[in-house]
This record gives structure tokens, sequence and C-alpha cells, in this order.
């Protein structure tokens, strides 16, 4: 099985982020991606200051992740089956 990338996060050179048209393509997509209405350096600012921390033994937090995400997003089908097995 091969191996790539899990999700995307796009940004733009200019402040007002992407354009209407590449949002709608990246829609399209079945690749996970956040676009933001920031311009890189913004982007990259913010995510360093980000403190993300989810240990294996965070139960309620995965669950919280994964019920967002089935609730949310359907980029899967497969992910609607989880917690049901």
């Amino acid at each position: 099985h091969g191996r790539g990338p899990s999700g995307l996060i796009l940004s733009c050179k200019y402040v007002g982020g992407l354009s209407a048209e590449i949002r709608d393509l990246i829609a399209a997509g079945d690749l996970p991606t956040i676009t933001l209405n920031y311009d890189s350096a913004d982007i990259v600012h913010r995510v360093e200051r980000m403190t993300v921390k989810i240990r294996p033994y965070d139960v309620d937090k995965r669950n919280l992740i994964a019920r967002v995400y089935n609730d949310s997003l359907t980029l899967w089908p497969e992910l609607s089956l989880m917690g049901r097995a």
C-alpha cells in the first residue's frame, strides 16, 4: 500500500486567501484540505503558536475528534462506521 499525504493546509500569498474557483476545485477533490483566508506568513505564525496534544490515553479527545469528523465531514464513508463495531 502506498503512503502519501493525509491532508493539506493551502494558503495564498495575498491577504484574503484563495479564490472561489480554487476553493471549489479543492472541495470537489477527496483529499482533506484546510483553506484559510490568511496569507502564508500569517498561517505559519499561527501554526507555530499552536499547542496540540493528543495522547493515546486521551480517549475522550479521540472520541470527540471522531464524532466531529463523522458529524461534519463526508470525506470517507468508512468514518461513519467508527464506534459501531
